[in-house]
C-alpha cells in the first residue's frame, strides 16, 4: 500500500465541502480527486476518476413568471435547477425542493404543489396560483442542505375581461375566466349578503366569458353558452326552475338554451341566442317577458304572481343583436336595426304610446309583446334603465326616450318627458350607451366617457354640483365629461336607489375603475363608505 498522502501535497479542501454529509458517495461526489480523498473515500467509490461529477450546493430560479394574474396558475412555471458551485446542474438529482412565498405585499396564500422532486435535477412548479393581487412579490426556494435560492419580483394583476354595475353591487369577468363581485347585495326575504369593499371570488368554479348584474341578481355565461345566476328568486328570476329559492352561489339555468350574452333587469333577465332569438325569465307582472304564456309563481310574498321561472321566448320571432333588460321593460335591437320594447310603459320608457293595461299594476301602461320604438330610427344598440331607455344609431347619434326628471335624457329639457325618442345634445359621436337609474353614460368611438342626468352621488364623474335641474337636484342635462382622463372600453351605470348609483368602465389593458357612491362598497376601492365623482381604481382581490 502506498504511504499516506500528506496533506500539505494537495490543495485544501473546497469550502463547505466536508460539512456535507454524502448519503450516497457515487452521486455525491467531490469536486476534486484530492476533495473525494480528504472525504475519505476511494476512487472507485467516487465512481468516476475523470472527476467529472459534483457536488449539489445550492438552487437557482432558471425560469419564472414575469406577470401573473390573481388565482390563475403562473405562467410561465417556475423551473428550479440544483446546481453545484459552478452553478452546473446535477443531472440525476432528485432533491425535494419547497416553494413559500417571500416578499408578499398583501398577506396572501400560496396555492399548489409547493414541494417536489427535481427531476434530473429540474423542479418544475406548474400549478401554483396566488390568491391576491399586487407588486413585487417574490418566491423562496429552499432545500435541505443546499444554498435557497429566490425569484426576482413579478406582478399579481386582476385584469378584467367584462365589467357590470348593479343595484348596490359591482361585478367583474377575469380575463381568466373567473367571476368577482363586491358591495351588496339584498336577496329578499331579510337576507343581505355583504360583500366587502373590494372584489370577492364568486365560489362554484364555473369559468365565465361575461356578466351582467341587475338589481339584486347577477348572471355570466360560460364559454360554451351555459348560463349561471345568483341572488334572489322569489320571482323566478335566477332561471333554475325553484322560483322562491335564493341563492348566494351559482346556479344553472335550466331549459338546455345556450346564450352568447344575458342582461339582467330589476326581477327579470334576457338572454340572447348566438341565432339572435331573445329568451326572459323571471317576473312578468308588466310584460317584461314578452311572452303572454307565463305561469303563476309562489314568490317569497303573499299571493301569487306572474312569472317564467325558465327562460321563455319572446314573442314575435324577431332576430335580435342585443337585448338589454331594464327595471321593468326590455328593448333590444334588431339585426335590421329597428329597435323594440316591451314591458311597463308607464314612464314611456318604451318609446311609443301603449293603451294595454297590466293586470298587476291597475291602470298601469304596458306592453306583453314587443313594440317598434317611434320615429323611424336606425339603433345599432339600445339600453334599457329604471324609467328611461336609449340607444345609438347607425350613424352614432344616441337617442333616449322616457323619464327626464334628472335630465336623463341629455336634451337639456329636464322635467320633461318624452313618449320617443330625442337626441342628446352635443352633438358627440357615440359606439355604445347605458342607462341607469336616473343617469346615463355613453363611451364615444375613441374610448371617451360621458355621463349626464343626476349627480348627486358623482355618478357622472364630475363634482356633484354641476349644475341643476327642477327641485334643485344637482345634475347634469346634457353630457358631461367623465373626469381621470381614462380611455375605455367598456361602460355601464348602475344604481337601484339615489344613493346608491354608481358607474363602472373598462380600459383596453383590463383595469377596472369605478365613481360615484360607495356606502355597500361598490366602487371596489376599498374605501367602502366613501363616494367618490372621480374614477378609482378596483382594488386587486
Amino acid at each position: 500500500m502506498a504511504a499516506p498522502l500528506s496533506s500539505a501535497s494537495y490543495p485544501a479542501p473546497l469550502t463547505g465541502v466536508v460539512a456535507i454529509p454524502v448519503p450516497s458517495p457515487r452521486r455525491r461526489c467531490a469536486e476534486t480527486l484530492s476533495a473525494c480523498l480528504l472525504l475519505g473515500l476511494t476512487l472507485s467509490a467516487c465512481g468516476d476518476t475523470t472527476n467529472t461529477r459534483v457536488v449539489a450546493t445550492k438552487l437557482a430560479v432558471t425560469g419564472q413568471p414575469i406577470q401573473a394574474e390573481v388565482n390563475a396558475v403562473l405562467t410561465p412555471p417556475l423551473l428550479v435547477e440544483v446546481q453545484d458551485a459552478r452553478g452546473n446542474r446535477l443531472a440525476g438529482s432528485t432533491d425535494a425542493v419547497s416553494v413559500a412565498l417571500g416578499t408578499d405585499p398583501r398577506g396572501s396564500t400560496l396555492s399548489g404543489s409547493t414541494t417536489l422532486n427535481a427531476v434530473d435535477g429540474v423542479a418544475t412548479f406548474a400549478d401554483l396560483s396566488i390568491n391576491h393581487g399586487g407588486t413585487g412579490f417574490t418566491l423562496r426556494l429552499g432545500a435541505a442542505r443546499l444554498d435557497s435560492a429566490s425569484t426576482a419580483p413579478f406582478d399579481v394583476l386582476f385584469t378584467v375581461a367584462s365589467l357590470t354595475t348593479g343595484g348596490e353591487h359591482s361585478c367583474a369577468a377575469q380575463i381568466t375566466g373567473r367571476a368577482y363581485c363586491w358591495g351588496t347585495i339584498d336577496r329578499g326575504v331579510g337576507v343581505v349578503d355583504q360583500l366587502g369593499g373590494t372584489p370577492i371570488l364568486v365560489s362554484g368554479g364555473q369559468s365565465f366569458v361575461a356578466a351582467d348584474a341587475g338589481r339584486a341578481v347577477t348572471c355570466a355565461v360560460t364559454g360554451v353558452g351555459t348560463t349561471y345566476c345568483w341572488g334572489p328568486n322569489e320571482f323566478g328570476q335566477l332561471g333554475d326552475d325553484h322560483a322562491g329559492t335564493t341563492s348566494a352561489t351559482p346556479v344553472l339555468v335550466q331549459g338546455g338554451v345556450n346564450f352568447i350574452s344575458v342582461s339582467v333587469g330589476g326581477d327579470h333577465a334576457c338572454g340572447l341566442t348566438a341565432g339572435g332569438t331573445a329568451y326572459c325569465w323571471g317576473y312578468n307582472g308588466t310584460g317584461q317577458l314578452g311572452d303572454t304564456t307565463t305561469v303563476n309563481c309562489p314568490g317569497t310574498f303573499t299571493g301569487t304572481w306572474p312569472c317564467s321561472p325558465t327562460p321563455m321566448p319572446v314573442e314575435g320571432g324577431l332576430v335580435f343583436r342585443n337585448v338589454s333588460a331594464g327595471e321593468s321593460h326590455t328593448c333590444g335591437a334588431t339585426t335590421t336595426n329597428v329597435a323594440y320594447c316591451w314591458g311597463n310603459n308607464a314612464d314611456f320608457q318604451l318609446g311609443t304610446s301603449t293603451t294595454e293595461t297590466c293586470a298587476t299594476t291597475g291602470d298601469q301602461f304596458c306592453s306583453r309583446t314587443p313594440l317598434p320604438v317611434a320615429g323611424g330610427r336606425s339603433f345599432t344598440q339600445v339600453s334599457a334603465g329604471l324609467w328611461h331607455s336609449c340607444g345609438i344609431t347607425t350613424g352614432g347619434e344616441a337617442y333616449c326616450w322616457g323619464r327626464n326628471g334628472f335630465g336623463q335624457l341629455g336634451n337639456g329639457n329636464a322635467g320633461t318627458d318624452s313618449p320617443m325618442p330625442v337626441p342628446v345634445a352635443g352633438g358627440l359621436s357615440f359606439a355604445s350607451v347605458t342607462t341607469g337609474l336616473w343617469h346615463t353614460c355613453g363611451l364615444t368611438i375613441n374610448g371617451v366617457a360621458y355621463c349626464w342626468g343626476d349627480s348627486r352621488v358623482g355618478q357622472l364623474g364630475v363634482d356633484p354640483n354641476t349644475g341643476s335641474c327642477p327641485g334643485g337636484f344637482p345634475c347634469s342635462q346634457t353630457p358631461v365629461l367623465v373626469r381621470g382622463g381614462h380611455t375605455l372600453i367598456a361602460l355601464q351605470a348602475g344604481g337601484n336607489t339615489s344613493t346608491a348609483a354608481h358607474t363602472c368602465g373598462v380600459t383596453a389593458s383590463g383595469a377596472a375603475y369605478c365613481w360615484g357612491a360607495n356606502r355597500q362598497g361598490q366602487l371596489g376601492d376599498g374605501n367602502q363608505g366613501t363616494d367618490s365623482a372621480v374614477p378609482v381604481r378596483v382594488t386587486p382581490p
